[in-house]
C-alpha cells in the first residue's frame, strides 16, 4: 500500500499536481509531503486530526490527496466516510 501511495504520488507530482498524503506516523514515505492523521493504532485520533488535515490541504493549496485507509468498523466508518465525502466518492482502492 505504501508503494502504490508513493508511485501514485509521484506520478502525480511529475503531471504537474500538488500532491500530498494523508497518512500514520507509523509509516514511511520517503520524505514526500505528509500530514499526519496520527497513529494507525488509534483510529479516534484520526477522526480527531481528519477535519484539520483536510483544511491544512486546502490551506497549502495540494491539488491531490493521497489518503491511508482505516479499517471501515467503528470509528473507523465515520473517518472512511468523511473520506469518501473529501473525495467526492473519486476513490482508488489499492
Amino acid at each position: 500500500m505504501i508503494a502504490a501511495i508513493c508511485a501514485r504520488y509521484d506520478a502525480a507530482e511529475k503531471a504537474g499536481e500538488r500532491p500530498a498524503i494523508l497518512g500514520f506516523d507509523e509509516h514511511d514515505f520517503g520524505g514526500r509531503v505528509r500530514i499526519s492523521l496520527g497513529s494507525v493504532k488509534r483510529p479516534n485520533e484520526a477522526a480527531a486530526k481528519l477535519f484539520g488535515a483536510l483544511r491544512e490541504l486546502d490551506e497549502r493549496g495540494e491539488t491531490v490527496a493521497l489518503c491511508e485507509a482505516v479499517e471501515a468498523t467503528g470509528i473507523g466508518l465515520a473517518v472512511m466516510n468523511r473520506m469518501g465525502r473529501a473525495a467526492g466518492f473519486d476513490i482508488e482502492r489499492v
